[in-house]
C-alpha cells in the first residue's frame, strides 16, 4: 500500500477557526482484505498570537535547500495557494535561491 498526500491547504476563517482541506491518495494492491489505521494522530495547538502580531505583514523570503512550500506557508502563516497566486506560480515547486513575496494571512 502507498499513501500520498496530494494536496493540503489551510485557510484562516477567523481568529478562532482554521479550515483544513486534504486530498489523500491510496494506491493499494489487494490480495487479502485487512483493516489498517492510516492516520494515527492529529494534534491541535493554539496559535501564538504575540509571535504572529510581531511578524511583518509582508516579507520576501529566499528559498533555502530543503524548503517546501508547505513549510514556508506554515512558518509565515499563509497558504501554499496564496503564495502561488501572489508570486504568479503555476506549480508549488521551489528551488534554492528563488525569492518569494509572502503576505501573512492571520491578524489578531
Amino acid at each position: 500500500m502507498q499513501a500520498d498526500l496530494e494536496q493540503l491547504s489551510t485557510s484562516m476563517i477567523d481568529s478562532n477557526e482554521i479550515e483544513v482541506k486534504a486530498v489523500i491518495s491510496l494506491n493499494v494492491l489487494v490480495l487479502q482484505c485487512e483493516n489498517r489505521m492510516i492516520i494515527s494522530k492529529v494534534e491541535e495547538r493554539p496559535l501564538d498570537m504575540e509571535k504572529i502580531q510581531a511578524m511583518p505583514g509582508i516579507t520576501v523570503y529566499v528559498i533555502k535547500n530543503g524548503d517546501s512550500m508547505w513549510d514556508i506557508a506554515k512558518r509565515f502563516y499563509t497558504t501554499v495557494e496564496e503564495i502561488c497566486e501572489l508570486n504568479e506560480l503555476e506549480e508549488d515547486r521551489v528551488v534554492p535561491g528563488m525569492p518569494l513575496l509572502l503576505v501573512k494571512k492571520v491578524e489578531g
